[in-house]
């Protein structure tokens, strides 16, 4: 699913409407920090939540007393806090998904890579234990050279194709030469915040490249013009 689509973000924010459940407004918060691994939403989460213990007791204990209405006045103002801080980081939990998936995926085929150079190690191994070991065998393994592996490796490779810099989702960005998910990611960013990419010269100024991160990337990418939702390729 294209990670720019309403419908991708629904799916992973479904977590904000915990926020405006009676006495479990805490929860939202606590899902997306171990969601996440951050800890200050963790430590969010739980401050509110032992707001609400407290509230429960008060109002249990005293139910009318001065220090049962402290409490509760406390625990409503908590509760409308949580829902704000809920909006407030939800365009951060996403950015920290889109991370996380990339790394994910990054280590998946960096394993699957290894995985294939492993065996070929293993198989030419086997290979020159035949050969030397059956020298008036009439059957060989023939091994496996260096010059196999390296393509190996060149097959491993995605291509990299060329993508519109205004809607390619993060892991696409990543792949870009002289980039990485650090600039991915401020690219997302200056998308979010409502703006468009127009031209090669704000894409070098936004991510600060240089004259040869430019030259080494301009083949790769196109740009949809915003007011004629064209597209053409960009160039110096």
């Amino acid at each position: 699913m294209d990670e720019n689509t309403s419908i991708w973000k629904i799916t992973h924010l479904w977590w904000i409407l915990i926020s405006f459940i009676f006495l479990f407004n805490g929860f939202g918060l606590l899902y997306a920090g171990f969601k996440t691994d951050e800890r200050l939403w963790k430590i969010e989460g739980t401050i509110y939540e032992v707001i609400v213990l407290l509230f429960i007791i008060a109002v249990s204990i005293q139910p009318n007393s001065s220090l049962s209405s402290f409490i509760t006045g406390i625990y409503l103002l908590s509760w409308i806090i949580s829902i704000i801080r809920s909006f407030v980081i939800r365009n951060q939990y996403l950015e920290k998904i889109r991370h996380d998936k990339y790394q994910n995926s990054r280590y998946s085929h960096k394993n699957g890579f290894n995985e294939d150079i492993t065996k070929a190690n293993t198989s030419n191994s086997i290979s020159q234990a035949i050969y030397s070991g059956n020298e008036n065998s009439q059957v060989y393994e023939k091994p496996i050279n260096k010059k196999q592996i390296e393509d190996l490796n060149i097959n491993q490779r995605e291509p990299i194709k060329q993508v519109n810099i205004n809607n390619a989702p993060l892991d696409v960005i990543a792949q870009l030469p002289g980039l990485d998910v650090n600039k991915a990611e401020k690219i997302i960013r200056f998308r979010e915040s409502g703006k468009a990419i127009n031209s090669l010269d704000e894409l070098k100024n936004l991510l600060e490249l240089d004259d040869n991160q430019i030259e080494q990337i301009k083949e790769y990418v196109i740009i949809t013009q915003v007011n004629n939702k064209s597209q053409r390729k960009l160039d110096l």
